[in-house]
């Protein structure tokens, strides 16, 4: 049976056949006997081979859901999917997890590779946050989690703006409407070629990210019963960072993904909500000697 159990959770990720989303169904499944898991991916034979490699593992907590975040019909249907499991009629937890990122180093600026990324990255995770938010408000307890993949460059690029989009994109009156408003315009200005924002690294990236953490702290004003917040796992070794050809060693999936669990199950994250977490450890730190911590929303420019 599908998490909701006494004792166990029942989690959706999305983006989780490969990378960092890979590594936090592990850390799930690890983090508790009876937590039962919903394998959101876009290839669905790919997500159900890992589905029958980690039930051979872990027993029957895995189910692999056909998601493809730019979808609206696939979202509805794995709401679906979700929703109507016996047993699982709401969803204790959501894992924004899925993203991309197409500015590799060295690469001419193309705003449809901006585009693209603030459809998945940002866009993507609102589509699938607002389509489970009735089953996350039936978790017991008053509500559930919702906690999305972001970056520390999301609050970089807020230190890199304009002190007016900075203070519109900080308000705490600001609503998803606005938020997408001042997006949008900071996206259109890009075709520019003068704009300033040209200078921001990976900045289709960065607007995403930045997207996300704001859409985050609207979320956790809204929803004040829920959880709600972002984890950063740090610079990692998966298919992102393939275009990579800088010095920087990445650190390995597992370790960045541990700030994942916890955030959701452990003290890290326990009371707290519209907060940014980020696994701060160096490459090759111990699993066991991981360490994560608070991380400010704006990272102001020296």
């Amino acid at each position: 049976m599908p998490g909701g159990t006494e004792g166990g959770m029942a989690v959706l990720v999305t983006g989780a056949n490969r990378g960092i989303g890979l590594e936090v169904v592990r850390s799930i499944l690890d983090a508790g006997s009876k937590h039962f898991v919903f394998l959101g991916c876009r290839d669905l034979a790919a997500g159900q081979a890992l589905e029958r490699k980690f039930c051979a593992d872990y027993g029957q907590r895995v189910q692999a859901v056909q998601l493809d975040v730019t979808s609206a019909d696939s979202i509805a249907r794995a709401l679906g999917v979700v929703g109507q499991q016996e047993g699982s009629r709401h969803l204790d937890i959501l894992v924004n997890n899925a993203g991309i990122l197409l500015e590799g180093d060295g690469a001419l600026f193309d705003i449809e590779a901006v585009r693209r990324t603030m459809a998945v990255n940002f866009e993507g995770a609102v589509a699938v946050t607002e389509a489970f938010l009735p089953l996350l408000a039936r978790a017991p307890g008053g509500g559930g989690q919702v906690l999305s993949t972001s970056s520390g460059i999301g609050a970089r690029t807020m230190g890199l703006l304009s002190a007016v989009d900075r203070q519109a994109l900080l308000d705490e009156k600001l609503d998803l409407a606005t938020l997408r408003t001042v997006l949008g315009k900071l996206v259109e200005g890009l075709e520019n070629p003068n704009s300033c924002h040209h200078s921001i690294p990976t900045v289709g990236y960065g607007l995403s990210k930045l997207g996300v953490n704001c859409f985050t702290q609207i979320l956790a004003r809204q929803h004040p019963s829920m959880r709600i917040n972002a984890v950063s796992p740090g610079f990692c070794n998966t298919d992102m960072c393939a275009n990579y050809t800088g010095q920087r060693k990445p650190k390995a999936p597992d370790l960045g993904a541990s700030v994942f669990a916890k955030v959701m199950f452990g003290e890290l994250g326990r009371g707290r909500s519209g907060t940014f977490f980020k696994e701060n450890s160096k490459v090759g730190t111990p699993l066991n000697e991981a360490v994560s911590d608070q991380e400010p929303w704006v990272t102001e420019s020296p």
